[in-house]
């Protein structure tokens, strides 16, 4: 189609006449594809007439074109988002663009996060398919999971005391609980393990940091103070009870003070 025809003509000879001519009736167009119909004739002098037919078939090769992607040739999606297609731009050297027809091949997953390809061809009317384009959809989670404590966000306990953690709540938007990674850090940890005994007092953080299969995090805390609220214990030298002479000296046997946590130096009485 939109070349040049030619014709080759034809050749007549007759067994008494010379120097006949041959008529041609052409309607060949080659600005649209079709089948059309030569007629060559010619009469000679007796007027016998002989007529010939020759067919000529206009028809197209040429591929349809695509120009480009609408939008990127990569595309990030949140997941859960739905994928809208912008599509591409393209043409044909005969067809217009009503004409043709769009193939896609591949599908967008939305629900799971992955990397997607999709494949672009175009097909006219003549059976002739473009060179196919290539888009890249990523679908990707980007979203943190959300924690929270459970109970308050400080805790008092006694030295000595073995502490149990009341955990946190957790969700997130694509990944179940079962396959976020918890990690538990903190200076409590550090100096007593995750279940340990508080063997000094003070003040100490316990975090949780939780993450996703994506990589994505979040973390809470709380703070453990770790108290002495017990009383030291007086303990007399001595008998409770003491009987002496009337007018003789008192030498005061003491008392020496007994603590759950500091030692005889950390103490005193009065």
């Amino acid at each position: 189609v939109f070349t040049s025809y030619n014709d080759m003509g034809a050749t007549v000879k007759d067994n008494c006449s010379k120097g006949l001519r041959v008529n041609v009736n052409s309607a060949v167009d080659t600005s649209f594809l079709g089948t059309y119909t030569i007629a060559y004739s010619s009469s000679d002098n007796a007027i016998n007439t002989a007529t010939i037919m020759r067919e000529v078939v206009v028809f197209d090769t040429i591929k349809p074109f695509i120009s480009s992607l609408i939008g990127n040739d990569t595309i990030t999606l949140e997941v859960f988002d739905r994928y809208s297609e912008p599509g591409i731009s393209y043409s044909d050297n005969y067809y217009g663009a009503q004409e043709l027809s769009v193939n896609i091949t591949g599908e967008v997953q939305y629900r799971k996060v992955g990397e997607y390809i999709l494949n672009y061809t175009v097909i006219d009317p003549s059976g002739n398919q473009s060179l196919a384009v290539r888009r890249v959809v990523r679908v990707v989670d980007t979203q943190s999971p959300v924690l929270s404590l459970v109970g308050g966000d400080t805790v008092e306990i006694d030295v000595f005391d073995k502490y149990y953690d009341w955990g946190i709540k957790m969700t997130d938007n694509y990944n179940l609980n079962s396959e976020l990674n918890v990690d538990i850090k903190g200076s409590f940890i550090d100096s007593f393990g995750v279940n340990g005994v508080s063997k000094r007092i003070g003040f100490y953080s316990y975090a949780y940091v939780v993450f996703d299969e994506s990589g994505n995090t979040d973390s809470v805390s709380r703070v453990i103070a770790v108290l002495d609220n017990k009383a030291p214990s007086i303990v007399l030298n001595g008998l409770p009870v003491l009987v002496i002479e009337r007018w003789s000296d008192f030498d005061d046997p003491g008392a020496r003070v007994v603590d759950n946590y500091w030692n005889e130096s950390g103490v005193w009485y009065t």
